[in-house]
């Protein structure tokens, strides 16, 4: 069952995640304490499904789809801490930035080799300071590059479990698993045979 998952997934990463004490936990630097969990699943599904997902129009022009983001307000500030840390992989070399030039680096990644992106929240759990997420994600490869493999203008599908550590009314940390070999064996890449999603 998906709860079943969900829950053998907050049991596996929580041994991981308290080896690496979390910045912001001490009284005073930020809690999420004062938000109910309603909220805390609000910021996490609007940055999932309002931001991070959407269309990126082409230009009659010359100009690059990464010239088009670098004067789009998309309010990160309000989403993201000044010190957020992404721990999600794959990630660029030398891993994603801190603060809200990470949040900004994930929009760029995804969203230009993937200009159709879409995410689509399946369940939400909260746990004490964290929101954990399962999630289907799809987009057309149409294109950047992604995990330097050219576009294929194929269409793709993959689930994914996400965990947001929530500080001071936003996003704090990310640590998360998306389905790398349903990615790989859609891509045509590795053997295929095992179930896949519709």
């Amino acid at each position: 069952m998906p709860g079943s998952i969900i829950a053998i997934f907050m049991l596996l990463m929580n041994s991981t995640m308290n080896t690496q004490p979390s910045r912001n936990n001490q009284p005073g630097k930020g809690s999420s304490a004062a938000m109910s969990p309603v909220q805390m699943r609000e910021i996490v599904r609007h940055w999932y499904e309002d931001v991070l997902s959407g269309t990126i129009a082409e230009t009659a022009n010359s100009r690059s789809y990464a010239s088009e983001w670098e004067g789009t307000d998309m309010d990160l500030g309000r989403l993201f801490t000044p010190d957020y840390v992404n721990h999600v992989k794959p990630s660029p070399p030398g891993g994603w930035k801190p603060g809200v030039l990470g949040a900004f680096q994930v929009i760029k990644t995804y969203r230009l080799s993937y200009p159709d992106l879409t995410i689509k929240i399946q369940e939400q759990l909260v746990a004490e300071d964290k929101v954990i997420t399962r999630y289907i994600a799809e987009g057309t490869h149409t294109a950047r590059p992604f995990l330097h493999l050219p576009p294929t203008a194929k269409h793709y599908k993959v689930t994914g479990i996400a965990i947001e550590r929530i500080a001071g009314g936003k996003m704090a940390e990310s640590w998360g698993q998306w389905d790398m070999y349903s990615l790989l064996s859609q891509m045509g890449l590795i053997p295929s045979g095992l179930e896949t999603l519709d």
